[in-house]
């Protein structure tokens, strides 16, 4: 397996749905739940809700990792990555069951056209430097420490909505 191979499984590893074959074998992760997993059955209430003060939601979370496999797509296909914001890097969340809905699927299709991206790209292009300035701050990185910093990026947050479930 290549290195390109090797990144597009990890990421739908860390996205998609476990198939479980009996009581030890799994197609799903080694770490644990994956980002749709901790998803699963999560209502708009409990999405919505701020289990700690000053913390984010589940729906916030959701909308964050949308947001960055969203702009590193982007990147991948040559726009540049621009000033983030803290309004963008945490998207605001809506306000009924609908929204809650749409921005789920909005989640999907970010991980659907980041993984369309992996799978087309050339190995060689994992050493290309991506630029990005956050809060004013200028960050240099290869498009390889990016997608697998998204990885661990939505591992991280994966952990936090299973935490923030009831």
């Amino acid at each position: 397996m290549n290195e390109i191979e090797t990144l597009s499984n990890r990421l739908t590893q860390t996205f998609i749905k476990s198939k479980k074959f009996g009581p030890t074998i799994s197609e799903g992760t080694f770490h644990g739940p994956s980002l749709m997993d901790s998803l699963a059955g999560i209502n708009f209430n409990e999405a919505k809700r701020r289990v700690i003060q000053g913390r984010h939601s589940i729906w916030e979370i959701v909308n964050h990792c949308s947001y960055w496999m969203e702009e590193f797509t982007s990147s991948l296909e040559g726009i540049p990555i621009k000033d983030v914001y803290e309004y963008e890097d945490w998207p605001a969340t809506g306000s009924n069951k609908n929204e809650w809905e749409k921005d789920n699927e909005r989640l999907t299709i970010a991980y659907t056209n980041l993984k369309n991206e992996i799978i087309k790209m050339e190995k060689k292009r994992l050493n290309e430097i991506v630029n990005c300035s956050f809060h004013n701050v200028v960050f240099q990185f290869t498009i390889r420490k990016m997608l697998y910093g998204l990885i661990d990026h939505n591992l991280y947050h994966t952990g936090q909505i299973s935490i923030l479930r009831e």
